[in-house]
Protein backbone atom coordinates (compact mmCIF):
# COMPACT_ATOMS: atom_id res chain seq x y z
CA UNK A 1 0.00 0.00 0.00
CA UNK A 2 2.82 2.31 1.41
CA UNK A 3 4.85 1.23 -2.05
CA UNK A 4 2.06 2.13 -4.40
CA UNK A 5 1.59 5.86 -2.84
CA UNK A 6 5.08 6.21 -2.82
CA UNK A 7 5.01 5.63 -6.37
CA UNK A 8 2.07 7.08 -7.21
CA UNK A 9 3.85 10.30 -5.82
CA UNK A 10 6.68 10.19 -7.78
CA UNK A 11 4.67 9.76 -10.80
CA UNK A 12 2.45 12.81 -10.02
CA UNK A 13 5.85 14.79 -9.24
CA UNK A 14 7.73 13.71 -12.63
CA UNK A 15 4.95 14.30 -14.46
CA UNK A 16 4.95 18.26 -13.05
CA UNK A 17 8.27 18.24 -13.82
CA UNK A 18 7.91 17.18 -17.13
CA UNK A 19 4.64 19.26 -17.72
CA UNK A 20 6.27 22.74 -16.56
CA UNK A 21 9.32 22.17 -18.59
CA UNK A 22 7.68 21.92 -22.07
CA UNK A 23 4.23 24.36 -21.26
CA UNK A 24 4.93 25.74 -17.75
CA UNK A 25 5.86 29.75 -18.03
CA UNK A 26 9.40 30.72 -17.76
CA UNK A 27 10.03 30.51 -14.62
CA UNK A 28 8.71 27.08 -13.94
CA UNK A 29 10.45 25.94 -17.10
CA UNK A 30 13.75 26.99 -15.35
CA UNK A 31 12.68 25.65 -11.91
CA UNK A 32 12.15 21.68 -13.92
CA UNK A 33 15.84 22.44 -15.79
CA UNK A 34 17.53 23.07 -12.55
CA UNK A 35 15.72 19.97 -11.03
CA UNK A 36 16.66 17.91 -13.99
CA UNK A 37 20.46 18.92 -14.10
CA UNK A 38 20.74 18.21 -10.40
CA UNK A 39 19.03 15.07 -10.76
CA UNK A 40 21.83 14.38 -13.53
CA UNK A 41 24.54 15.52 -11.27
CA UNK A 42 23.08 13.00 -8.66
CA UNK A 43 23.07 10.14 -11.11
CA UNK A 44 26.78 10.99 -12.35
CA UNK A 45 27.90 11.36 -8.58
CA UNK A 46 26.68 8.00 -7.46
CA UNK A 47 27.54 6.13 -10.81
CA UNK A 48 31.09 7.68 -9.85
CA UNK A 49 30.95 6.41 -6.41
CA UNK A 50 30.26 2.89 -7.35
CA UNK A 51 33.17 2.96 -10.28
CA UNK A 52 35.29 3.88 -7.23
CA UNK A 53 34.41 1.17 -4.96
CA UNK A 54 34.44 -0.95 -7.83
CA UNK A 55 38.69 0.00 -8.55
CA UNK A 56 39.38 -0.65 -4.95
CA UNK A 57 37.29 -3.89 -4.91
CA UNK A 58 39.09 -4.94 -7.53
CA UNK A 59 42.41 -3.63 -6.33
CA UNK A 60 42.11 -5.92 -3.28
CA UNK A 61 40.67 -3.92 -1.31
CA UNK A 62 39.77 -6.77 1.08
CA UNK A 63 42.14 -9.31 -0.30
CA UNK A 64 44.78 -7.12 2.15
CA UNK A 65 42.87 -7.58 4.95
CA UNK A 66 42.54 -11.17 4.81
CA UNK A 67 46.42 -11.78 4.37
CA UNK A 68 46.81 -9.82 7.54
CA UNK A 69 43.83 -11.57 9.59
CA UNK A 70 46.01 -14.51 8.26
CA UNK A 71 48.92 -13.72 9.28
CA UNK A 72 47.90 -12.59 13.04
CA UNK A 73 46.27 -16.13 13.19
CA UNK A 74 50.21 -17.43 12.88
CA UNK A 75 51.18 -15.53 15.48
CA UNK A 76 48.13 -16.29 17.90
CA UNK A 77 48.33 -20.16 17.18
CA UNK A 78 52.25 -19.91 18.12
CA UNK A 79 51.19 -17.95 21.28
CA UNK A 80 48.25 -20.14 22.78
CA UNK A 81 50.17 -23.49 21.86
CA UNK A 82 52.80 -21.78 24.47
CA UNK A 83 50.33 -20.61 26.65
CA UNK A 84 47.26 -22.45 26.99
CA UNK A 85 45.58 -24.95 24.63
CA UNK A 86 42.28 -24.03 25.46
CA UNK A 87 42.44 -21.01 23.20
CA UNK A 88 44.09 -23.81 19.83
CA UNK A 89 40.54 -24.81 19.13
CA UNK A 90 38.70 -20.76 19.34
CA UNK A 91 41.44 -19.79 16.97
CA UNK A 92 41.25 -22.85 14.42
CA UNK A 93 37.16 -21.89 14.23
CA UNK A 94 38.26 -17.88 13.44
CA UNK A 95 40.82 -19.14 11.21
CA UNK A 96 38.24 -21.66 9.45
CA UNK A 97 35.73 -18.56 9.09
CA UNK A 98 38.81 -16.62 7.53
CA UNK A 99 38.95 -19.01 4.63
CA UNK A 100 35.14 -19.51 4.39
CA UNK A 101 35.52 -15.14 3.91
CA UNK A 102 38.66 -15.87 1.02
CA UNK A 103 36.52 -18.28 -0.88
CA UNK A 104 33.80 -15.97 -1.05
CA UNK A 105 35.88 -13.20 -1.41
CA UNK A 106 37.51 -15.62 -4.65
CA UNK A 107 34.11 -16.58 -5.53
CA UNK A 108 32.57 -12.79 -6.06
CA UNK A 109 35.03 -11.99 -8.21
CA UNK A 110 35.20 -14.91 -10.38
CA UNK A 111 31.41 -14.24 -10.95
CA UNK A 112 32.08 -10.34 -11.85
CA UNK A 113 34.74 -11.82 -14.18
CA UNK A 114 31.73 -14.15 -16.47
CA UNK A 115 29.85 -11.06 -16.76
CA UNK A 116 29.96 -8.96 -20.60
CA UNK A 117 32.21 -6.02 -20.09
CA UNK A 118 29.34 -3.85 -21.66
CA UNK A 119 27.45 -4.68 -18.17
CA UNK A 120 27.98 -2.51 -15.38
CA UNK A 121 29.94 -5.25 -13.45
CA UNK A 122 29.43 -3.54 -9.98
CA UNK A 123 25.40 -5.23 -9.39
CA UNK A 124 23.21 -4.28 -7.04
CA UNK A 125 24.11 -7.94 -5.85
CA UNK A 126 27.82 -7.00 -5.62
CA UNK A 127 27.56 -4.53 -3.77
CA UNK A 128 25.62 -6.37 -0.86
CA UNK A 129 27.59 -8.91 -1.22
CA UNK A 130 30.71 -6.72 -0.91
CA UNK A 131 28.56 -4.96 2.01
CA UNK A 132 28.08 -8.42 3.49
CA UNK A 133 31.19 -9.59 3.67
CA UNK A 134 32.71 -5.97 4.90
CA UNK A 135 30.33 -6.39 7.67
CA UNK A 136 31.68 -9.80 8.36
CA UNK A 137 34.91 -9.63 8.34
CA UNK A 138 34.43 -6.37 11.13
CA UNK A 139 32.88 -9.02 13.08
CA UNK A 140 35.42 -11.67 13.08
CA UNK A 141 37.85 -8.90 13.91
CA UNK A 142 35.74 -7.96 16.72
CA UNK A 143 35.74 -11.85 17.66
CA UNK A 144 39.90 -12.00 17.52
CA UNK A 145 40.30 -8.81 19.53
CA UNK A 146 38.69 -10.62 22.14
CA UNK A 147 40.18 -13.98 22.11
CA UNK A 148 42.94 -11.58 22.12
CA UNK A 149 41.74 -9.49 25.32
CA UNK A 150 40.86 -13.02 27.18
CA UNK A 151 44.56 -14.42 26.28
CA UNK A 152 46.21 -11.42 27.79
CA UNK A 153 43.46 -11.66 30.73
CA UNK A 154 44.72 -15.04 31.48
CA UNK A 155 48.34 -14.14 30.98
CA UNK A 156 48.34 -11.39 33.00
CA UNK A 157 47.15 -13.88 36.02
CA UNK A 158 49.87 -16.51 35.59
Amino acid sequence: MIKSLIKLALVLVIGILVYNYFLGTDAEKEQSRQVFDKGRELVKTVFDVVKTEKEKFDAGKYDDALEKIGSLFKDLKEKAANFDDQYVDRIAALEKKRKELERRLKDLKSEEGQQPKAYDKMTRKGEQQARKLEKELEKLMEKIDSLMEDMDKKEGKN
